[in-house]
């Protein structure tokens, strides 16, 4: 959004490692951001996005509802079916700076990839998407 309204990723950044309730692997992540150098991931993409879907799952089961983690855990999922499964998590800024959230669709018309192992059905914590 930042970055939308006419800031620059340096400024926004700036603010964000400046801030006093920051997380301290922002200022670890901000040097992929700035390269947009995501290989090889530190934790990558689709391990995030499993986190997220067992957290969704575990609410669910408990009642508790989370819709901000369900959101994070499907824009991932976009992600993923993006081709961007293996890339650091970090990755998720570009994904998202490169795609509006209308304008996302999956890659190759729907069908999968077949030379993106983020694409292989069992790194995907959703199987109907074959």
């Amino acid at each position: 959004m930042g970055e939308s309204l006419g800031l620059s990723r340096e400024v926004l950044f700036e603010a964000l490692t400046g801030a006093p309730a920051v997380a301290p692997f922002l200022a670890l992540k901000r040097e992929r951001i700035e390269s947009a150098n995501y290989e090889p991931a530190d934790f990558p993409l689709r391990w995030l996005q499993k986190d997220l879907h067992l957290a969704a799952v575990s609410a669910h089961e408990a009642g508790a509802a989370i819709p901000l983690t369900n959101a994070a855990k499907e824009l991932y999922r976009l992600a993923i079916r993006a081709g961007r499964g293996s890339e650091d998590f970090s990755a998720i800024y570009d994904f998202l700076a490169r795609n509006h959230a209308h304008d996302v669709k999956p890659t190759n018309d729907g069908h999968r990839d077949q030379s993106d192992p983020s694409n292989d059905p069992r790194e995907n914590v959703y199987a109907h998407d074959r």
